[in-house]
């Protein structure tokens, strides 16, 4: 979990769902959920 935290500080919206996501759910469905921007922000990137 650390380094998402350290990836988070440098992204407002990143940052938002490490707070407040790992309190409600397991770190397998964080981990998704968490993947599933990635793949969005980095989608938004190459465009």
């Amino acid at each position: 979990m650390g380094k998402l935290r350290e990836l988070s500080k440098n992204d407002p919206e990143l940052s938002k769902i490490v707070m407040q996501e790992p309190l409600q759910m397991s770190e397998q469905e964080f981990l998704n959920k968490f993947s599933l921007l990635w793949n969005l922000a980095k989608k938004g990137d190459q465009q």
